[in-house]
């Protein structure tokens, strides 16, 4: 894999590609219904004037959990839509509306996927967390081990989303096509989360520190103070935000582009099927001709004629 070819393409695609914008707008929507629902429920069960009202009367927290929990399902399966359709997207000259029709029938596939990887992380976490508990004496060397497992599960399930989008095989198939590939080629699949993981850490370092300096510049021109900020300075903050949205999903584009590609160069071609060589039909012999006698060369005597 040429790897300084597919990352110009990546980058290329992540700067002309309309899904940074429809990651940050789907967000952005999300985040702000979600306040307006809370700010409805609460303005109709009452907005307690103390914050720990909160922890002297639970139940209040009902509202609440119950807006945190619309929006964590809104923002993971709407997510996982809008990466699926970029995936796939990176695979095919086609726009993302086509995208999205031909990716949707395995929207859940995606999910299924995503919630396996996420549990089996959780069991390892869970797993050693009751090991230092029982063993505090071991609690460096669990905490190491729990490191170290969670890179190997990172490893051996990095193309299990792009299974599932590019081949269209099932949750645990996709898995499987995962792990399969990452004990069959460890150091491409090494390689390609090396360059992926880099360059996104790159990425994100350089767009933070031009926020950063681009938002203290303004502060210093309108001598605005970060412990008392008014409206122009909220104002100010809220696009240093946005374009901090802006910036994570173009990181997440290039990494989706760029590991898509890693895939479909490292996954297995599929073979040729071997098909017996047909000969050709046999053309009828033609049926030798007698030769033509040939003339006489002798001259007709003239009969004479009876006297």
């Amino acid at each position: 894999m040429e790897y300084t070819k597919a990352i110009e393409d990546a980058l290329s695609y992540a700067r002309h590609s309309k899904a940074v914008l429809l990651f940050t707008a789907f967000t952005l929507g999300v985040l702000v219904l979600l306040l307006a629902l809370g700010f409805i429920l609460l303005s109709a069960f009452g907005i307690p004037a103390n914050p720990s009202a909160f922890i002297r009367n639970p139940a209040a927290l009902g509202p609440l959990l119950l807006v945190a929990l619309v929006g964590i399902a809104a923002l993971a399966i709407g997510g996982l839509a809008l990466t699926g359709t970029v995936i796939r997207n990176t695979m095919h000259a086609e726009t993302l509306s086509e995208s999205w029709t031909q990716f949707s029938p395995r929207l859940w596939t995606l999910v299924g996927v995503v919630a396996v990887t996420m549990a089996l992380s959780l069991a390892s976490n869970m797993l050693f967390e009751v090991l230092t508990k029982a063993v505090p004496a071991a609690a460096l060397l669990t905490f190491i081990l729990s490191i170290v497992v969670s890179l190997v599960l990172a490893f051996l399930l990095a193309f299990a989303e792009y299974a599932a989008v590019l081949d269209g095989s099932g949750v645990f198939e996709s898995i499987r096509r995962s792990y399969k590939l990452a004990l069959e080629k460890p150091v491409g699949v090494f390689l390609a989360m090396l360059v992926s993981g880099v360059m996104a850490f790159a990425l994100i370092v350089a767009i933070l520190i031009v926020l950063i300096v681009l938002v203290l510049i303004i502060l210093l021109l309108t001598r605005l103070s970060l412990t008392n900020l008014n409206l122009p300075g909220l104002i100010l903050m809220g696009v240093a935000g946005i374009g901090a949205l802006v910036g994570v999903f173009f990181t997440h584009v290039f990494q989706y582009h760029f590991m898509a590609h890693a895939y479909a160069d490292l996954r297995p071609k599929p073979a040729l099927l071997a098909r017996p060589l047909e000969k050709p039909p046999a053309r009828p012999t033609a049926v030798a001709k007698p030769a033509p006698k040939p003339a006489s060369t002798r001259k007709p005597v003239a009969r004479r004629r009876a006297a």
